[in-house]
């Protein structure tokens, strides 16, 4: 009901961040597959059309393949922007085709830039609250887990050096 009675553009719809913390916290099969079933149920919702749910699923799909391997928190933001990018690519070929005047272009470009860059700060605010709560680890988490100066290797390292030595190999 939020998403019809929105006073957004449709194109500002976050999707892409459902998209990507899927493929963070499930694999990306999973994340595919909602993705394509959510892009065309929010199109139906909202009226748009293909049109809509062409954008919104090249966005998601982008968003997807460059979190699918990320290693660091950063990577999940410049994946917000490269969705915003491909969406605005996907509504020039919207705009391409359906001769629309370079006005729409620019307006739903804005929003769909916006909408990226949104979408990778929901995936920021809200991983670390479901890998808390589902109990799932990502790359990222443990990447950030095997920090050497975090306080429990420092201190495993003073009272167990050869543990810590082990555990480091």
């Amino acid at each position: 009901d939020f998403i019809i009675h929105s006073p957004q553009p449709t194109y500002f719809i976050p999707m892409a961040s459902m998209g990507m913390i899927i493929v963070l916290l499930a694999g990306f099969n999973l994340g595919f597959l909602c993705v394509i079933s959510m892009s065309f149920l929010i199109s139906l919702l909202v009226g748009g059309g293909i049109e809509v749910m062409f954008v919104l699923f090249t966005g998601s799909i982008t968003g997807m393949f460059f979190v699918k391997e990320a290693r660091r928190r950063s990577q999940i933001l410049l994946a917000g922007l490269f969705v915003g990018i491909a969406k605005i690519l996907a509504i020039a070929c919207i705009s391409f085709i359906n001769s629309l005047g370079l006005d729409f272009f620019i307006e739903e470009g804005i929003w769909c830039i916006s909408s990226g860059i949104l979408s990778g700060v929901i995936v920021m605010v809200l991983l670390p609250v479901f890998e808390y709560f589902f109990k799932v680890p990502t790359n990222i988490s443990l990447l950030e887990l095997s920090d050497l100066n975090h306080p429990l290797l420092k201190k495993v390292a003073i009272e167990a050096p050869g543990t810590y030595h082990h555990s480091i190999m």
